[in-house]
């Protein structure tokens, strides 16, 4: 399941480009993550560990929802005060 973790992190360099600055996709791109969790699932199912049984698209479209749904707790979660922004974790130098 690394291995196609990996190898869809370098389908996402390919297609985009790798410089200095920026060898990994940003973590608010959640169509790279939508893309790494569904080559992961996928390679889980293949491997017989995985729990749920599905095809590509179903699976990148429940990976996506998940994706937004735990974008949305955060968010609510940061604006409650609840957790720290971004911003606040990168200033404390976390």
């Amino acid at each position: 399941m690394t291995r196609a973790a990996a190898a869809a992190m370098a389908r996402v360099a390919k297609t985009r480009g790798l410089d200095e600055a920026a060898i990994l996709p940003l973590t608010d791109d959640i169509e790279v993550a939508a893309d790494i969790a569904t080559a992961t699932g996928m390679a889980a199912q293949q491997e017989g560990v995985a729990k749920l049984s599905c095809g590509h698209d179903r699976l990148r479209d429940l990976a996506l929802e998940q994706i937004l749904a735990a974008r949305g707790a955060t968010s609510t979660l940061t604006n409650a005060g609840f957790i720290p922004s971004t911003a606040q974790v990168e200033a404390a130098g976390t």
